[in-house]
């Protein structure tokens, strides 16, 4: 899928334009990801954008981890939508 969409693995954070991944975990790519407002997706985004030959807009496909969320005390979707307009910690 990667490959037939032009898609190639980014090194950092910064270079990426999302994250993909099926669980929340606090990693320090993930953060910064999110500290960037990058989305924060699930594998599906790729198998659909993969079915779609083209990339489908990522709001269906936002990670929503309920428990995380309210351990953490954060809203995933929202926390992207911030991050989008002013990134986050700066």
């Amino acid at each position: 899928i990667l490959s037939r969409l032009g898609i190639y693995t980014a090194s950092s954070s910064s270079d990426a334009t999302h994250f993909v991944t099926d669980k929340f975990v606090r990693t320090r790519n993930m953060l910064e990801s999110m500290a960037l407002g990058k989305p924060v997706v699930t594998p599906s985004w790729l198998e659909s954008c993969g079915q779609a030959c083209c990339f489908i807009d990522e709001k269906k496909y936002i990670l929503r981890d309920a428990k995380k969320e309210r351990e953490i005390g954060f809203n995933m979707a929202s926390s992207l939508v911030h991050a989008g307009q002013k990134p986050l910690l700066q």
